[in-house]
């Protein structure tokens, strides 16, 4: 069995877009399905401290992509052994920053956008929050700002070069189902 019988798609957008429930859901509804997450493989120790002791996670410093890279690798692996075709969904806020041999697997691209609002709403609703005046700074200093970097160093120029394999969803005006069927769409799910 060739490797190619396995689709990698790279998924990303800001925090909140919809990313990690996408593809669990995928994966929950087509056994072709394989994940690697992102958030996976933080290493906090490459992130800056800054104010309120908070490590800044926003920035792909943050990320561990040696690893990633090698997760990614293994799971095509085993998908390959087990499935004569699949989708290999690999997600992550900061996905499209990268090596470029880890941007190379990429077959599609796919990535959500969400209004700066919608990011913060659905970041805070995430988890109970101690102190939200924290939050909300932390949020406006550094998730946004950082988000916004990401997107113009690295998100339009990947979706650019690669525009003929690429999505671009606005997940804020449709509903998860919707996001859901286009995304099917864009990867030929299910497969016969």
């Amino acid at each position: 069995m060739e490797d190619s019988s396995i689709l990698v798609v790279g998924i990303s957008g800001a925090s909140g877009s919809g990313k990690t429930a996408c593809v669990k859901e995928l994966a929950k509804t087509y056994p072709c399905v394989g994940v690697v997450h992102g958030d996976s493989f933080f290493r906090t120790r490459n992130c800056p401290t800054v104010e309120w002791g908070f490590k800044n996670m926003e920035i792909p410093e943050g990320i561990d992509w040696t690893k990633l890279l090698e997760a990614v690798l293994k799971k095509k692996e085993e998908m390959v052994l087990r499935a004569t075709k699949g989708v290999l969904l690999v997600e992550g806020f900061l996905l499209f920053a990268c090596p470029p041999e880890l941007l190379e697997l990429f077959d599609k691209f796919i990535f959500l956008t969400v209004s700066h609002d919608i990011s913060y709403v659905r970041r805070r609703d995430r988890k109970r929050r101690k102190n939200l005046e924290i939050f909300e700074a932390y949020f406006e200093k550094y998730v946004w700002p950082c988000h916004l970097d990401y997107k113009a160093a690295h998100v339009d120029p990947v979706l650019a070069k690669h525009s003929s394999n690429s999505l671009v969803i606005d997940a804020e005006t449709i509903s998860k189902a919707e996001v859901l069927e286009i995304v099917q769409g864009f990867l030929c799910l299910p497969f016969n």
